[in-house]
């Protein structure tokens, strides 16, 4: 079941730009202080998603539900999840990881995930991103800063409280989203630079993430959702794994 993230300072991953020092004798220290990160056990956090929407519990009412009877169900890098009803007094969600994601290293400068619709909800807004740890108690990831969404309903990629597709070729109503497509995010993790895809294919963002690098802070995948009467029946399956039973629909290049 999904829980609340009450307090997100307990997060124990040392912020990304930790990596970036221009100092080699600065950088192996900071990589030092990775050795207790829960970045390690990366690949479990599908069953401790937290939800950011303070004082709320979403899955003690029953609203986010973990589907145990999930072909996914043994498989701890995929998760299906269904929204079985509404929560009053709240619009939206940002469903987030509880462990920041790793650091880059010599064999692996990127971090990917992807979901697929299954069912969609009425108002059909779902949102897939990256964020900080100051994400506000509730909004659709990349409506807030130190985030950045790529949303279902209208295909549009929002960065840091900006809608800002109109400077990149790939987005609008092409790349909508909804029941029976595979959309992903992802983020290159030495300049900081982030990259979408739908069905297998990477979209244009064009010089939307300019002056923008998120790579000096902790960063967390989201999945932003309506939480709303409209929202109830949202369906999907989120993969962050890639592995051989369960295979990214993109296969790269992903820097």
């Amino acid at each position: 079941m999904l829980q609340i993230a009450v307090d997100r300072r307990e997060a124990d991953c040392v912020a990304i730009l930790l990596l970036h020092k221009t100092s080699e004798k600065d950088r192996i220290e900071h990589l030092k202080l990775f050795s207790s990160s829960s970045y390690r056990d990366f690949q479990g956090m599908i069953p401790e998603v937290l939800a950011t929407v303070k004082d709320e519990s979403l899955s003690d009412g029953g609203l986010v539900e973990l589907v145990e009877a999930s072909i996914h169900q043994d498989t701890p890098e995929v998760a299906e999840m269904y929204f079985a009803a509404h929560a009053p007094g709240i619009t939206e969600a940002c469903l987030r990881s509880k462990n920041c994601i790793p650091p880059p290293t010599a064999s692996t400068k990127h971090f990917y995930f992807e979901i697929t619709v299954l069912e969609d909800s009425k108002f059909r807004m779902l949102g897939l991103s990256f964020g900080n740890d100051t994400a506000p108690a509730e909004g659709m990831p990349g409506g807030f800063e130190g985030s950045w969404g790529y949303h279902g309903k209208d295909g549009h990629l929002f960065v840091e409280g900006g809608c800002d597709f109109t400077s990149a070729a790939g987005f609008g109503p092409s790349a909508e989203y909804a029941v029976g497509d595979v959309a992903g995010v992802g983020m290159n993790l030495e300049p900081g630079d982030g990259f979408c895809t739908l069905n297998g294919k990477k979209r244009e963002v064009g010089t939307v993430f300019e002056g923008r690098k998120f790579k000096f802070e902790k960063l967390y995948p989201c999945v932003g959702v309506d939480v709303e009467e409209e929202g109830v029946g949202l369906h999907f399956v989120v993969n962050f794994g890639g592995s051989n039973g369960h295979p990214f629909k993109y296969m790269g290049p992903f820097v």
